[in-house]
């Protein structure tokens, strides 16, 4: 049974407990020695539980698109409208994630780059372009792994320019490609600037809704 703990608000105890089993079944909310358990409809469309004190605890299991890199499903847990810390929404694992995809690939290119000059020999009719070519990958992969840092801070501004300097790495070697670039590596990395740009979009903040309880004080 996989199970997860939560803190309402950052730095605070991890009061909140959701655990489940297989295809989501036994789905179950515990707070402060209270529990709530929701069947498996109610968990994919989405479910909103009213917590002692008036604040509203929303969970959802969002599907992974078919299309996307993302390894699993993602788990919302929102309260009062707003991630609660530690979450798959909240923008710290959004951007931790996200981190994660450019450092995978800014590691990637740096180890073909080493491949291919470990493996270089004479220079022939297309060893310019492809000096350009593997220079263009040694500067994107350098740059990729410093723009992951702040990504896993939670800075919006180098998630979308990870997605931006790979959609520019794309269209040059496209151009340089001549009509010989792997279809295959062409949808990965197309893939891989959407899910960057969706991860950007998602990390966008959003401020908790004042609840029941704080609208009547």
């Amino acid at each position: 049974m996989a199970s997860r703990r939560y803190a309402l608000e950052r730095g605070g105890p991890r009061r909140l407990r959701v655990r489940w089993g297989w295809r989501l079944k036994g789905f179950e909310v515990a707070l402060d020695g209270q529990a709530w358990t929701l069947d498996r409809a109610a968990v994919l469309a989405g479910a909103s539980i009213t917590l002692p004190g008036g604040s509203t605890l929303f969970v959802q299991n969002v599907r992974r698109r078919w299309w996307s890199v993302a390894l699993r499903d993602d788990l919302r847990v929102d309260l009062d409208g707003a991630p609660v810390p530690g979450s798959d929404g909240h923008p710290r694992t959004i951007g931790r994630r996200a981190a994660s995809v450019i450092a995978l690939f800014g590691l990637l290119r740096l180890f073909l780059v080493a491949m291919w000059v470990s493996l270089a020999s004479a220079p022939d009719a297309n060893a310019i372009s492809a000096s350009f070519t593997f220079n263009l990958a040694a500067v994107d992969g350098a740059v990729l792994l410093v723009l992951a840092i702040p990504a896993a801070l939670a800075l919006r501004p180098a998630v979308v320019l990870a997605a931006g300097l790979l959609g520019v790495e794309l269209a040059v070697s496209l151009l340089f490609a001549g009509g010989r670039a792997s279809g295959l590596g062409v949808l990965i990395q197309v893939l891989v600037i959407v899910h960057l740009v969706d991860a950007w979009r998602r990390m966008r903040p959003r401020s908790p809704s004042p609840s029941l309880a704080a609208v009547f004080e």
